[in-house]
């Protein structure tokens, strides 16, 4: 666990690293590692932009599938942060 992890951890939220994917311009479905109980769990950012978790992402496959509305583009970077 890394220092962020710990604060994290000590503070009530999450001590899963962040997951970072690569945009291909279209798809939507992301693979987590860990899988979310909800959206309000996770920030996702696209090219450095928080996404809103009501219309931008729903969780499918039990959480453990992220779900974009609509694909990123391509070479987007795009970061899934546990809270």
């Amino acid at each position: 666990m890394n220092q962020a992890q710990g604060y994290a951890a000590a503070a009530g939220g999450s001590n899963v690293a962040p997951q970072v994917f690569t945009g291909n311009g279209s798809a939507t479905d992301f693979s987590l590692s860990t899988a979310a109980s909800s959206v309000h769990k996770l920030i996702v950012t696209v090219n450095y932009v928080v996404q809103d978790s009501l219309d931008a992402y729903v969780l499918v496959n039990s959480g453990a599938t992220l779900r974009f509305t609509s694909a990123p583009a391509a070479s987007a970077r795009i970061v899934v942060r546990y809270i």
